[in-house]
Protein backbone atom coordinates (compact mmCIF):
# COMPACT_ATOMS: atom_id res chain seq x y z
CA UNK A 1 0.00 0.00 0.00
CA UNK A 2 1.39 3.40 -0.99
CA UNK A 3 0.91 6.30 1.48
CA UNK A 4 1.63 9.91 0.38
CA UNK A 5 1.91 12.61 3.38
CA UNK A 6 2.49 16.27 3.61
CA UNK A 7 5.02 16.83 6.21
CA UNK A 8 4.62 20.85 7.58
CA UNK A 9 7.50 22.11 9.91
CA UNK A 10 10.67 20.66 7.98
CA UNK A 11 13.23 23.05 6.98
CA UNK A 12 16.94 21.26 6.53
CA UNK A 13 18.18 17.91 5.58
CA UNK A 14 18.12 16.83 9.34
CA UNK A 15 14.44 17.34 9.70
CA UNK A 16 14.08 15.29 6.29
CA UNK A 17 15.99 12.83 8.02
CA UNK A 18 14.33 12.51 11.30
CA UNK A 19 11.22 12.30 9.49
CA UNK A 20 12.38 9.56 6.91
CA UNK A 21 13.83 7.91 9.94
CA UNK A 22 10.19 7.76 12.03
CA UNK A 23 8.78 6.92 9.27
CA UNK A 24 11.36 3.92 8.49
CA UNK A 25 11.07 2.52 12.02
CA UNK A 26 7.45 2.05 12.13
CA UNK A 27 6.21 -1.71 11.90
CA UNK A 28 5.43 -2.90 8.47
CA UNK A 29 6.62 0.36 6.37
CA UNK A 30 8.96 -1.17 3.50
CA UNK A 31 9.94 2.02 1.57
CA UNK A 32 10.19 5.45 2.54
CA UNK A 33 11.17 8.99 0.40
CA UNK A 34 11.36 11.98 1.83
CA UNK A 35 11.37 15.08 0.01
CA UNK A 36 12.53 18.67 1.55
CA UNK A 37 11.52 20.74 -1.37
CA UNK A 38 8.27 19.51 -1.49
CA UNK A 39 7.50 18.86 2.09
CA UNK A 40 5.98 15.03 1.06
CA UNK A 41 6.91 11.74 2.25
CA UNK A 42 5.88 9.00 0.33
CA UNK A 43 5.54 5.27 2.15
CA UNK A 44 5.14 2.04 1.18
CA UNK A 45 3.81 -0.08 3.88
CA UNK A 46 2.33 -3.90 4.33
CA UNK A 47 -1.50 -3.22 3.81
CA UNK A 48 -2.44 -3.15 7.70
CA UNK A 49 -0.45 -0.22 7.87
CA UNK A 50 -2.81 3.04 8.12
CA UNK A 51 -2.18 6.43 8.05
CA UNK A 52 -2.70 7.52 11.74
CA UNK A 53 0.12 5.35 12.60
CA UNK A 54 2.59 7.23 10.34
CA UNK A 55 1.23 10.62 11.39
CA UNK A 56 1.91 9.67 15.00
CA UNK A 57 5.32 8.41 14.09
CA UNK A 58 5.80 12.11 12.49
CA UNK A 59 4.29 13.94 14.99
CA UNK A 60 6.47 12.33 17.57
CA UNK A 61 9.19 13.79 16.03
CA UNK A 62 7.62 17.62 15.95
CA UNK A 63 6.51 17.65 12.99
CA UNK A 64 2.91 18.07 10.84
CA UNK A 65 1.56 15.31 8.52
CA UNK A 66 -1.70 15.29 6.63
CA UNK A 67 -2.32 13.19 4.11
CA UNK A 68 -2.07 13.88 0.25
CA UNK A 69 -5.43 14.49 -1.49
CA UNK A 70 -6.34 12.02 -3.67
CA UNK A 71 -6.46 14.76 -6.53
CA UNK A 72 -3.01 15.80 -5.66
CA UNK A 73 -1.88 12.29 -7.31
CA UNK A 74 -0.96 11.20 -10.45
CA UNK A 75 -2.07 7.49 -11.96
CA UNK A 76 1.48 6.51 -10.88
CA UNK A 77 1.54 7.65 -7.25
CA UNK A 78 3.49 10.77 -7.53
CA UNK A 79 2.20 14.52 -6.52
CA UNK A 80 1.11 16.22 -9.14
CA UNK A 81 0.20 20.02 -9.41
CA UNK A 82 -1.88 20.12 -12.45
CA UNK A 83 -5.19 19.18 -11.44
CA UNK A 84 -7.35 15.96 -10.24
CA UNK A 85 -5.79 12.72 -9.87
CA UNK A 86 -6.13 9.61 -13.00
CA UNK A 87 -6.05 6.94 -10.42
Amino acid sequence: MHHQLDVSGMTCNHCRAAVAQALTKVPGVTHVTVDLATGRAAVTAEPDVEFTRLAAAIEAQGYGAKPVPVAGLRKDGEASTDGPATT
